[in-house]
């Protein structure tokens, strides 16, 4: 399905949301797949999607869920798609969400940006300086992690 081409706007008009949508970039969002930093995935999953809003304005949002085979080595690393640099002169933050799948707590912190990284995950109580192994929890099969960030491109 293509997004037929926005309508021409004048002044006093108004606008709906599939009107923004066109104007936007067109439906539908691009699937990557992350390179991890310090996760050998093993049997668990990986996916993420990103959305261009304008020529400097995009979406990205990825989801990890631990396997019985995942390791994770160091501090969490996540890549953007290929091809996308954040511009680094202004401060960028993300949000994330992980799940303890066992005793169901949820956490909820904040994605420290890269250029071409989330680079940090940092939950709460703060502290600590990203997911690693042990932090916020220790990590085990079915766990999940998501991340997201609206940036700002170079």
């Amino acid at each position: 399905m293509t997004q037929p081409p926005p309508p021409n706007f004048y002044a006093g008009s108004t606008i709906d949301a599939d009107d923004l949508q066109g104007i936007a970039g067109g439906p539908g969002r691009t699937a990557y797949i992350p390179t991890l930093t310090n996760i050998s995935i093993g049997n668990g999953t990986r996916a993420g999607w990103y959305r261009w809003l304008n020529s400097g304005l995009i979406l990205i949002v990825v989801r990890i869920r631990i396997g019985s085979t995942t390791t994770i080595s160091g501090t969490i690393e996540i890549s953007l798609p290929s091809g996308v640099t954040l511009d680094t002169t202004i401060p960028q933050l993300g949000n994330t969400t992980a799940l303890d799948s066992v005793s169901f707590q949820r956490y909820s912190g904040v994605a420290i940006m890269g250029a071409t990284t989330f680079q940090r995950l940092v939950y709460q109580p703060t502290g600590q300086v990203g997911a690693n192994a042990t932090y916020p929890f220790s990590w085990a099969d079915t766990d999940w992690f998501a991340a997201s960030v609206l940036g700002h491109t170079v």
